[in-house]
């Protein structure tokens, strides 16, 4: 399944009678009540709700994915980082109200080493995860096999790559078992690397 990465409200009127059937909202970059979005949307596409930290406070960006959650989108992407017991209030919500949480770690300036991509995977799955998500700035061909090995591991997992080398890695994903991959419906609208 391809994601299609939103950030523009008017990328949504553009989705109708597409090839989508994934979108994510990224509400820090949408600035608007998730509610509102979401009934905007195509009733059979699936909806990842994500906003990630740095654009607000973090209790209002917390609180926001609560409403998401509550509004009735199909899946949550949370940092790992996030404080643990934010992560565990997510997690109960979203039980109750059908949806499945994505863990995600990233790391934009480089791939670390396998060992490390396994610990933070684990960690994912340990912290409440339904999905893994892993993505990593590549800089060789090292870094792609890297990444591409965690498919071997157990659990629900999406691993990308990000940067100008990073493409195999959004290609081969779903033929390795991601859960999805992401894309984009011009350059200008890219939310990653």
């Amino acid at each position: 399944m391809i994601c299609l990465s939103v950030q523009n409200k008017s990328q949504l009127s553009e989705m109708s009678g597409k090839w989508i059937e994934l979108v994510e909202l990224r509400l820090d970059l949408l600035k608007e009540p998730p509610a509102r979005l979401i009934k905007a949307i195509d009733k059979n596409i699936k909806i990842i709700a994500t906003c990630r930290p740095g654009n607000l406070p973090e209790g209002e960006r917390i609180n926001i994915l609560k409403d998401s959650i509550k509004a009735g989108v199909n899946f949550i992407d949370v940092e790992i980082e996030t404080d643990p017991d934010a992560i565990a209030d997510l997690k109960k919500l979203s039980i109750q109200n059908g949806c499945k949480l994505i863990l995600s770690w990233h790391d934009f300036k480089e791939t670390p080493g396998k060992a490390d991509l396994v610990s933070r995977m684990e960690s994912c799955y340990r912290r409440g995860a339904d999905i893994a998500k892993i993505a990593c700035m590549v800089k060789g061909r090292e870094d792609i096999l890297n990444l591409m090995s965690l498919y071997a591991l157990p659990g629900r997992k999406v691993v990308l790559g990000m940067g100008r080398m990073a493409g195999i890695t959004r290609v081969a994903a779903p033929f390795l078992g991601a859960e999805f991959t992401y894309a984009t419906t011009s350059r200008a609208e890219e939310t990653a690397p």
